[in-house]
């Protein structure tokens, strides 16, 4: 469990059983978080939870030892979520542009411009390979290379609901 305190102070619970609550590295930059989000430690290579946190333009990964600035200038981001794999993030802008890019941040892999200035009401993974972003009655599957599959919905609202990806048998 992670929770972000109102004072952008993150803090960790790894085990239940025999819950420590652990504060991570805070980040240097003051102001509000605007989303964040985390990667599993089974995903991170210091095999502990990293946080992201769209602070500002930019995006800062706190784990237990350090709080990194990404220097993205391309935020702020209202969405931020991580593949099922831990590979890959996706970023939401206020804009309506949304990045996907290598959870190191090392490679920027597609930008998608929605063309809406409303928020997403969702904005999640669809397996490893694509991003669903939807409003109230509309969806937006972006795939990778840029493919787009765009649904429209007259009655009733969208009820996204995220889940974990299970393996083939």
């Amino acid at each position: 469990m992670v929770a972000v305190l109102s004072n952008n102070a993150v803090i960790s619970v790894s085990s239940y059983d025999e819950p420590r609550p652990k504060l991570l590295a805070s980040p240097p930059e003051e102001g509000e978080v605007h989303s964040w989000n985390l990667i599993p430690p089974a995903y991170t290579l210091s095999r502990s939870v990293e946080v992201l946190l769209s602070i500002g333009n930019t995006v800062y990964v706190s784990d237990a030892s350090e709080c990194e600035d990404r220097f993205l200038d391309i935020g702020p981001f209202t969405h931020i979520t991580v593949s099922p794999n831990g590979k890959f993030a996706a970023l939401y802008t206020k804009t309506g542009k949304a990045h996907v890019i290598s959870s190191d941040f090392q490679t920027r892999l597609s930008e998608y411009d929605s063309n809406s200035k409303i928020p997403p009401k969702y904005f999640e993974w669809c397996g490893n390979d694509a991003v669903v972003i939807a409003w109230e009655d509309e969806v937006h599957l972006v795939g990778p290379g840029g493919s787009l599959a765009t649904f429209y919905y007259d009655s009733g609202r969208i009820h996204l609901i995220p889940g974990k990806q299970r393996p083939f048998k």
